[in-house]
């Protein structure tokens, strides 16, 4: 049986399906700045992020920033611990 040399290395499945890839086309700076904002969003839509000033809820783990360019960073302010039950 022949064997071909991959230069990609195989997920632990052993396929590449859902495997997270760069985009074709997509330059480094761009797809690190897209990963960003998606981490971003995914904490704002769990609730783990707060903008900056905001009072922290139970739940919330980082705070949102804007920088000199105008762009969003994150900065977390504390750890996801053994919160009380919310009174929802």
């Amino acid at each position: 049986m022949a064997t071909e040399d991959h230069d990609e290395k195989p997920t632990a499945s052993g396929d590449d399906e859902g495997a997270r890839q760069k985009p074709p086309g997509t330059d480094e700076a761009e797809y690190a700045r897209q990963a960003e904002e998606h981490f971003i969003d995914d904490l704002i839509a769990c609730g783990a992020a707060v903008p900056e000033g905001e009072e922290l809820p139970p739940r919330a783990t980082h705070v949102i920033s804007y920088d000199e360019e105008g762009r969003r960073t994150v900065r977390r302010v504390r750890f996801a611990g053994h919160h009380p039950p919310s009174k929802e």
